[in-house]
């Protein structure tokens, strides 16, 4: 992938340095995508079932995963954030599928992930995201767009996919799926907006 086609250039600058060596940039990164991460969740997880699958709980499975699996991203296949929104899709349905297996057999109010050996620093993180009020309220605007809108800002503007393939998602041509990601991009752009959770474009 060129320069020129990465949506967000500055995280794949960040996961080249850390390729490199640079092991303290994957706070940076965690810190970068994290918020990211949890708006997606928030409207990935059906409401009903977030006393079960916790944004926050997703982006602490995410960061530990990214982190033991960091040797398997390869730039030249796709961008550090595509390949961690491609974690965060597997995280999110395996808790689903776990969920439907336990509600079967035990009927138990418990969070679906096991947290106990979670690093303190993953901890800590997501749950200052989670606090953060500002983030909040966008997750709120988001939750109330509607359905293809939604859909526009988790696979362009959250995950970072490329337009026409985000057009073929939602069912719309290209070029329509342009203009409209730029109108939402705008209408998301309010004060107190976390504008730097979307791509950077």
């Amino acid at each position: 992938m060129t320069q020129a086609q990465d949506p967000d250039p500055a995280t794949s600058h960040l996961a080249r340095s850390l390729r490199r060596g640079n092991q303290a940039r994957f706070g940076d990164l965690y810190e970068r995508l994290g918020p990211a991460i949890y708006a997606w969740a928030c409207v990935r997880v059906p409401g009903v079932l977030r006393s079960r699958i916790d944004p926050e709980d997703v982006v602490q499975e995410v960061w530990v995963r990214a982190h033991e699996r960091f040797s398997t991203f390869d730039p030249e296949r796709g961008t550090f954030r595509g390949w961690t929104f491609g974690i965060a899709s597997h995280v999110v349905l395996k808790a689903m599928r776990r969920l439907r297996e336990r509600s079967v057999s035990q009927g138990s109010q418990e969070s679906i992930f096991d947290l106990d050996d979670m690093p303190e620093e993953a901890t800590s993180f997501s749950r200052r995201v989670a606090r953060d009020d500002v983030l909040r309220r966008f997750v709120e605007r988001l939750e109330a767009l509607d359905e293809d809108e939604r859909r526009l800002i988790l696979h362009r503007g959250l995950e970072g996919r490329p337009l026409p393939e985000v057009a073929a998602l939602v069912g719309i041509e290209p070029e329509a799926a342009k203009k409209r990601w730029q109108r939402l991009r705008d209408k998301l752009t309010l004060p107190g907006s976390p504008l730097d959770v979307l791509i950077d474009e």
